[in-house]
């Protein structure tokens, strides 16, 4: 399993500036936050002989990514952005993704330390076109490409960042919602999430937006189809 392009940061790092990766992850999920994740590796990040390898975290064991996890909250800066999931229902899966991750890099930026260095150079981002207006970085660069994970160090770094940091807090919930088995599907609807709903119904951390949406798909309403989009 290859590591993540680095081609992004090289040619930022040659000239001794940095970038910040940002991902998210639960998007797709039927309970429990949306984390995006934000990450600047150090400009000596590609000389050091023990950084682990670096890519999308879905394709990743756990043992790589608590590994990973490990050297990249130990040397790099870090921001997070949790989204609640009634936020999520109010404002839709687009939007809160969006503002999870303009609360990561926010959350980067305003606790980096001094010492790393200059603002960033640029801004990676899988995909979604997030914006800083309204902020003293909103003449930062920003990149949204695809698959962004697999093409950026930075956000490869990014995505184990937030899975890791998820599964955290997906944990301590299930010990909250013990009827769920959050521990061991993270939220994702699996065919023992969805049969522990259909026996207790929703709870607190549950998407209803998501609940309706499902409903609606498998009674054959079309038209609930944009509602979280």
């Amino acid at each position: 399993m290859a590591t993540s392009d680095d081609s992004h940061e090289k040619i930022v790092w040659r000239a001794e500036k940095t970038l910040i990766g940002v991902d998210e992850v639960g998007r797709g999920c039927l309970a429990g936050p949306l984390v995006a994740g934000a990450v600047e590796l150090p400009v000596w990040a590609s000389r050091c002989a023990k950084m682990p390898r670096l890519f999308d975290s879905k394709r990743m064991t756990e043992r790589q990514r608590l590994v990973a996890y490990q050297w990249i909250i130990e040397r790099c800066s870090c921001g997070l952005g949790i989204i609640h999931p009634r936020s999520i229902d109010k404002f839709n899966i687009w939007r809160a993704t969006i503002l999870a991750m303009k609360r990561a890099v926010f959350s980067l930026l305003s606790t980096r330390n001094s010492a790393a260095g200059p603002v960033p150079h640029a801004i990676l981002v899988d995909a979604m076109p997030v914006d800083l207006v309204g902020s003293s970085y909103v003449d930062m660069e920003i990149k949204a490409f695809p698959r962004a994970e697999e093409a950026s160090l930075s956000v490869a770094a990014a995505s184990i960042f937030a899975k890791v940091s998820r599964d955290r807090l997906m944990a301590d919930l299930a010990g909250c919602f013990p009827s769920y088995s959050l521990a061991s599907h993270k939220g994702y609807a699996t065919r023992q999430h969805l049969s522990a709903l259909s026996f207790h119904g929703h709870s607190l951390i549950h998407r209803l937006s998501f609940l309706r949406r499902k409903s609606m798909q498998e009674s054959g309403d079309s038209e609930g189809q944009g509602s979280i989009c």
